[in-house]
C-alpha cells in the first residue's frame, strides 16, 4: 500500500481517506486492531511504529498540514459521509 504522509518531528501522519470511497480503508481497519507496524520509506528507509488516531486540537493542526499540501483535502472529505481519520504513526517504543 502506498500512503502519502506529512512528516511531524520524528512522526508520519497520515490520512485513512479510503481513495475518496466511503468506509475507512482495510490498512486502518488492520492498525486499529493492532497499532503496530513497520514502514517503507523512500530510499529504503524502514521504521517500526505505532498508529494511533489525532483527535481534538491536534487533529485539527494536522488537518491543516495538510491542507498545506493537498489544497482539495476538504472537498474530498466533504465527499464522504464516512468521518476522515488523521493518524499519527510515532516510532514505537518497544522496537
Amino acid at each position: 500500500m502506498i500512503l502519502g504522509y506529512v512528516e511531524e518531528g520524528q512522526d508520519l501522519v497520515v490520512v485513512a481517506m479510503n481513495g475518496g470511497g466511503e468506509g475507512h480503508p482495510a490498512w486502518w481497519t488492520n492498525l486499529r486492531h493492532d497499532p503496530r507496524a513497520t514502514v517503507a520509506l523512500a530510499g529504503g528507509e524502514r521504521r517500526r511504529v505505532r498508529a494511533r488516531r489525532a483527535a481534538g486540537a491536534e487533529r485539527e493542526r494536522l488537518w491543516a498540514r495538510w491542507r498545506d499540501v493537498d489544497a482539495s483535502i476538504d472537498a474530498h472529505a466533504a465527499a464522504r459521509s464516512t468521518p476522515t481519520p488523521v493518524v499519527v504513526l510515532a516510532p514505537d517504543p518497544d522496537a
